[in-house]
């Protein structure tokens, strides 16, 4: 191998490197959103609210149903209301900033 070529193998490996790491921060980032977008969903929300949202989702089918991750939130509300020492063991947990979602209602 000629050095031009593997000063460019070099190069690009450092480039490669540089996006991975990016990539990484930017997965990070929305990995965190995600899990915040969950907690005001149904996370921390009590049986009744938890209850209201799967109807809601009950309603939205139509909207949203084509969506392959549709099925996978329902799943998720319904796995979450299944388990019910599950929900009051989060209300021991709920973080304070997060208190508040127990007690909110659907409207």
């Amino acid at each position: 191998m000629k050095k031009e070529g593997l000063k460019r193998l070099i190069e690009e490996h450092l480039i490669l490197r540089k996006q991975m790491e990016s990539l990484r921060e930017e997965l990070k980032k929305l990995e965190d959103r995600y899990d915040e977008n969950l907690e005001l969903i149904y996370w921390f929300r009590s049986k009744e609210f938890q209850r209201l949202v799967l109807l809601y989702l009950q309603e939205v089918k139509e909207e949203y149903g084509k969506d392959p991750y549709f099925d996978d939130l329902v799943h998720s509300v319904i796995h979450s209301l299944e388990d019910h020492e599950m929900i009051e063991q989060r209300k021991i947990y709920t973080p304070k900033h997060l208190s508040h979602l127990q007690e909110e209602k659907l409207e």
